[in-house]
């Protein structure tokens, strides 16, 4: 899937043209801005879920063990955003005793604050008038109108919910263990939006701040979608649609400069993602210790005795 929508969008953009804007791109600036942008991300995410975890969860991990956590689970997201946030279910599970049921649940309580933050930036963005086509508008009304919605139902506490074991969570955070989720998924937005507009400026695509507000959360749940490894091919599609419109020069080097700052952005940030992975999966898996364990076994059973199998 990736390899086909990536080829459909090379076909659409002249090679020697994206050879053109890689050229032109500073390498030093972006190696550094990819480096810190990486730092900055791991930083704020961990802070929006561990904020998240306390809130939703009866037992939660340590700020430290949520920077381990969500460091290693960099490696799985590689795959998909979804293999990463899976990893993190594992992990509370394994390490902290929490059901898959209310793990699953708390994951996907922070998920929903940076989904509330989306939100109240695409408000903003409508307020501001930044946001140039209809469908959008579309997508971006409804999004607001969602957010009052979901805080009265957690205001509400429906029976039939509150006995799903899944959405136990969020209900045990409430309005204001949402509201706090919420605030902490903005410096995390905040970091993804400033690192992918100064990105896009490194390429000369002079997107103007309101109309980047919005059209780059639309960008960044594309490139969430479990439909290709990682988000390729429907990132770079994405990308293209939304921003070749702001780019300098004939429509051809204006998709140009957009692919070449949507393939850039999401290679050279790699090796340091790799690097964290390996570091903080390193470190998790030394401060695991051995299973506890199991109860089940019977007297007769060898493994019973023996703590090493």
């Amino acid at each position: 899937v990736a390899a086909t929508i990536l080829g459909y969008v090379l076909w659409r953009v002249p090679l020697d043209g994206l050879q053109a804007a890689m050229a032109r791109v500073s390498w030093p600036a972006l190696v550094a801005l990819s480096g810190a942008y990486v730092g900055a991300m791991l930083a704020a995410d961990s802070l929006a879920m561990w904020v998240g975890f306390r809130a939703a969860l009866p037992v939660s991990p340590s700020f430290r063990e949520t920077v381990l956590l969500r460091g290693a689970s960099f490696l799985l997201a590689l795959v998909n955003y979804g293999a990463g946030q899976g990893g993190i279910v594992y992990f509370l599970h394994r390490r902290h005793g929490v059901s898959v049921a209310e793990a699953t649940g708390a994951v996907l309580f922070t998920s929903g604050a940076f989904l509330l933050v989306v939100a109240m930036v695409v408000a903003g963005g409508l307020a501001a008038g930044a946001v140039p086509y209809p469908q959008l508008r579309v997508i971006a009304f409804a999004a607001v109108f969602a957010l009052p919605l979901y805080l009265l139902v957690i205001r509400a506490r429906p029976a039939f919910l509150l006995r799903q074991r899944l959405f136990a969570p969020l209900f045990a955070a409430g309005v204001r263990g949402t509201l706090a989720a919420a605030s902490a998924r903005g410096v995390h937005l905040s970091v993804l939006l400033a690192g992918h507009f100064a990105a896009l400026r490194l390429f000369g695509v002079e997107v103007p701040i309101g109309t980047a507000l919005v059209l780059l959360p639309v960008l960044f749940l594309v490139s969430a979608l479990p439909i290709a490894p990682a988000g390729l091919g429907t990132t770079q599609a994405a990308a293209v649609a939304l921003f070749a419109g702001f780019a300098a020069g004939s429509v051809d080097e204006a998709r140009a400069a957009v692919l070449g700052y949507s393939l850039a952005f999401q290679f050279v940030p790699m090796p340091f993602v790799v690097a964290v992975g390996l570091f903080c999966m390193r470190w998790t898996t030394r401060e695991a210790g051995p299973a506890a364990p199991d109860s089940s076994a019977g007297v007769g059973d060898p493994s019973a005795a023996d703590p090493a199998r």
